[in-house]
């Protein structure tokens, strides 16, 4: 029998409402945020942002020690 892979339980799709729901938050706020701006850099307005904030809160880290990290 093969090994299931270390990642499999956690990352099983019985197991993604909750980053499903993390993600579909923080894509809502960036898009309300962006919304008017007219252009975007994509990669530093939009795909840095939210990679940054979803797992900063999927790690459990307060807004706070976030935005410390962040600089």
């Amino acid at each position: 029998e093969i090994p299931k892979p270390i990642f499999s339980r956690p990352l099983s799709e019985a197991a993604m409402p909750p980053f499903k729901a993390i993600a579909e938050r923080i894509l809502a706020e960036l898009v309300e945020r962006t919304a008017g701006a007219g252009a975007i850099d994509f990669t530093e307005d939009f795909a840095h942002p939210f990679v940054f904030a979803f797992w900063s809160e999927v790690l459990g880290m307060t807004p706070e020690e976030a935005h410390r990290l962040r600089g």
